[in-house]
């Protein structure tokens, strides 16, 4: 993968799962039934027989379950059950252990176990890495991703500290902070979606949860980017769903803080919500076009593509839970493709509209300023001219008067007079 020296090892993995009942199901693939409350995984990896690296790491990423792995009943790493202990959300897990120096040719057993809802349904990109590069683990493959978030991360930022500072917010700069909020949580979003957040941050609890307050929040600065781009009912139901999403959002991270229902319990209908707020927002569009204000139709494209994204990987989800053959045909999520449209459609019509908005403007000063047929200053340009003259320098003024005007304009016509004013 991309530059980084590694060794695959998914295809060298045995999978039994026991269920709490204890009954087992093994699988000759790394693509397995989503584990339920109570069930056990557990992961034998064939080693191979000679070292790639004078140093070796195993690294692979494991989701919201205890981890034990164990090379003939030696513990070499626990993650966890403290945070189990203490009533707090596991999330993910970032694995990065070396490999002792007998496990060569050797099986090393990885032991999970689910005290969540949302939990494992496969274990991909199991990597052995030379030791002094391990910690890159999260971005082989990815690192074009990597550069997009946090470029996003970092421009939303710039611009939010620019507007606070300098801004004037006006309705333009409202709407141009809620789109900068929401292309920041996203990118926050997509770093821990992907495990890259683990690049920056060291603690796993920490890391997990910023994933996941990015995740319940973002729909919080999208519906008020909306809010502000329309009128009438649009505006109304907007404003509605802004007002839902924020109050979720709030409870939710109550909840996540303070007891045992984590974010994770609520993801479920954390994308129902979604999906609803989506299909709500598309139907408005269609059915009461002509309140919608914002003339731009690149965002409510991009709006009508990510949410036909978003439906389809609610369903994947759900599907590869139980179908481990589905899961293998569809590895990857498509919430991260639906980020990239979303944030593609949604700045790029507000950069259209900013356009839009600065042509208006050009156009309004045009008319106030100038001279309908002739096009030279009127009144009120001179005046605004004069108002810009230093009264510190020396300057010369002419009046004159120009007779038989209406001949030339009957003769020439106002265009040609209109040309031959302005050059």
């Amino acid at each position: 993968m991309d530059k980084y020296p590694n060794t695959k090892l998914d295809s060298d993995i045995e999978v039994t799962v026991i269920k709490k009942d204890g009954n087992k199901k093994s699988y000759n693939t790394n693509y397995f039934e989503k584990l339920d409350i109570g069930d056990k995984l557990i992961l034998n990896i064939r080693m191979p027989e000679k070292k790639p690296f004078i140093n070796s790491s195993l690294c692979m990423k494991l989701y919201n379950c205890t981890v034990d792995i164990k090379y003939n009943d030696r513990l070499l790493y626990s993650y966890g059950h403290d945070q189990v202990k203490n009533n707090k959300q596991i999330g993910n897990v970032f694995v990065n252990i070396g490999i002792p120096d007998d496990a060569w040719g050797n099986d090393i057993t990885v032991e999970c176990y689910n005290y969540e809802n949302d939990s494992l349904d496969k274990v991909r990109n199991v990597l052995l890495f030379p030791t002094e590069m391990s910690l890159r683990y999260p971005i082989a493959g990815n690192k074009l991703e990597f550069v997009f978030c946090m470029a996003s991360v970092g421009l939303a930022i710039f611009v939010l500290v620019m507007v606070l500072l300098f801004g004037t917010f006006n309705k333009i700069e409202r709407q141009g902070f809620y789109l900068g909020v929401f292309v920041a949580t996203m990118g926050i979003w997509m770093l821990g979606f992907n495990d890259m957040l683990y690049m920056i941050i060291s603690e796993t609890h920490i890391a997990a949860n910023a994933e996941y307050v990015a995740l319940f929040f973002m729909p919080v600065p999208f519906c008020g980017f909306l809010m502000l781009g329309s009128e009438g009912k649009s505006r109304y139901i907007d404003k509605i769903l802004l007002n839902i999403y924020s109050i979720f959002f709030i409870v939710a991270t109550f909840l996540n803080f303070t007891t045992t229902i984590h974010y994770t319990k609520l993801v479920h209908v954390m994308r129902g919500l979604l999906a609803a707020g989506l299909i709500i927002v598309i139907l408005v569009r269609i059915f009461v076009k002509q309140e919608i204000n914002l003339n731009l139709d690149i965002i409510w494209m991009g709006i009508i593509i990510s949410g036909a994204i978003l439906l389809l990987d609610v369903l994947r989800f759900e599907i590869s839970g139980v179908s481990p053959e589905f899961a293998k045909m569809f590895p990857y999520s498509f919430s991260v493709l639906g980020m990239f449209t979303f944030v593609f459609s949604l700045s790029g019509g507000y950069f259209a509209a900013i356009t839009s908005e600065m042509h208006h403007k050009k156009h309004l000063e045009e008319v106030a300023y100038l001279d309908g047929m002739t096009g030279v200053y009127n009144r009120t340009g001179a005046k605004k001219i004069f108002n810009k003259i230093d009264i510190k320098q020396d300057y010369s003024m002419v009046f004159f008067d120009v007779n038989n005007l209406k001949v030339a304009n009957d003769e020439y016509g106002h265009e040609t007079i209109k040309n031959s004013n302005r050059g």
